[in-house]
């Protein structure tokens, strides 16, 4: 099954903390009026030029196996390795939010607007992974429609030792070409703002992994002990 979505640019909206977040500032910060205007006139603008679109299509083991394999050389022992083969259903996705919200940051930045360019490109990288999770939110929504303990993570090339390479045989299969996204040179996605990766659901455990990993000592964030925290508990 292959489903293209068309967002609403109001549904993709980022909180303004996470906005902030991003920025290094902590969630019970209080933001200086300068920053909430630059906030105001960020979301405003991302409203205006986003055009949120996406791609989610069902994959089977057997296929994803196939794309892993072609995705060169990851390192070693992967999570995800042990994650997928474990899956109820499997689907690959991308999202993007189109090229003029790059091309309104680019404009800022040359015109030295650099406070607002800054606010809107943080703001549009927030807005993507929401977007992300609205995808990811409805497939999860048709997979578990029969209730029962089900979880849904999203894994992407570049990341947890999946090579980036994984862009390429990923975005082939599902044709990113149809919403406007192509590779550029070493994998990065056009549109600027785009993500893509694999959707894993089953059941909450088959997520959980220890951080011993080689390349988990090169990460600056530990994202995954979050997202593994806010896991449904069996």
């Amino acid at each position: 099954m292959k489903v293209r979505l068309v967002m609403e640019s109001n549904e993709i909206i980022p909180d303004p903390v996470d906005v902030l977040m991003g920025q290094g500032l902590p969630a019970d910060a209080v933001p200086a009026v300068r920053v909430k205007e630059l906030m105001s006139r960020a979301l405003e603008m991302l409203s205006l030029f986003a055009a949120p679109r996406g791609i989610i299509r069902s994959i089977s083991r057997s296929e994803f196996e196939r794309i892993y394999r072609d995705s060169g050389n990851s390192e070693g022992a992967t999570p995800l390795e042990g994650i997928y083969p474990q899956a109820e259903q499997l689907a690959v996705y991308v999202v993007t939010l189109g090229d003029l919200i790059t091309q309104t940051v680019e404009s800022l930045f040359r015109n030295n607007e650099y406070p607002l360019g800054a606010m809107l490109d943080f703001a549009a990288s927030a807005a993507i992974e929401k977007a992300a999770d609205i995808m990811e939110s409805k497939w999860r929504g048709e997979q578990c429609a029969g209730g029962g303990n089900y979880a849904s993570l999203r894994y992407s090339p570049g990341y947890c030792g999946w090579n980036i390479e994984g862009q390429r045989p990923l975005l082939k299969f599902i044709d990113s070409a149809a919403i406007g996204v192509q590779l550029g040179e070493n994998c990065l996605m056009l549109p600027l703002k785009t993500t893509s990766g694999l959707v894993v659901g089953g059941e909450p455990e088959i997520h959980v992994f220890d951080n011993d990993y080689g390349f988990c000592e090169r990460c600056n964030t530990l994202e995954c002990r979050t997202r593994i925290a806010e896991l449904p508990k069996t």
